[in-house]
């Protein structure tokens, strides 16, 4: 195979360092909320072990979208790799507080790796669905918001042998979010 010259290698540098600076750049003046939750997945109908889950999000002042992708653990393992999205339609104040209540629709997929406990191999299976979070969040400075959260998740599960199956969770969270 053969390799790209030096010259263009040494290209890449400088154009990936201009296009994260305007990244970071474009996120700062938008402003951004950048954050962990962690959280429960309970499982109906679908015979899952209750999993913990650890998230990043990212949410622009701009936009009403709010991006967590995110790691359940159950049983000691990695029982899925997901990825959430939600759009605010409200996030109304609650009296004269600094407390929000916010709600809107979104979308969920993941990802389960083979495992059945005992090492051996199962099918993997993929997730799709649709969701509707609620939640309370509050800014107790300028920078650092708090929230909880629990969304109501249902969907398609396909699996390796291509059975589908039905599922629906309730996940509950919590988190922090930095702004800048």
């Amino acid at each position: 195979m053969r390799q790209p010259s030096l010259f263009l290698r040494r290209k890449k540098i400088p154009l990936l360092c201009a296009v994260l600076l305007s990244l970071c750049s474009a996120t700062a003046s938008a402003g951004a909320g950048i954050g962990v939750q962690v959280g429960l997945v309970p499982s109906l109908f679908s015979g899952e072990p209750l999993s913990a889950e650890c998230a990043l999000t990212c949410k622009f002042d701009a936009l009403p979208f709010v991006f967590a992708p995110r790691v359940c653990i159950a049983a000691s393992h990695v029982s899925s790799v997901e990825f959430a999205m939600d759009i605010w339609v409200g996030n109304p104040v609650i009296g004269s507080s600094i407390v929000h209540f916010f709600y809107g629709p979104g979308l969920v997929g993941s990802w389960q790796p083979p495992y059945d406990g005992n090492g051996f191999s199962q099918d993997w299976q993929c997730f799709a669905g649709t969701r509707f979070v609620t939640g309370f969040n509050a800014f107790v400075s300028d920078s650092v918001e708090l929230y909880g959260q629990t969304a109501f998740e249902m969907g398609i599960v396909l699996a390796e042998a291509f059975d589908v199956n039905f599922r629906m969770r309730f996940p509950v969270e919590t988190g922090i979010r930095f702004w800048f």
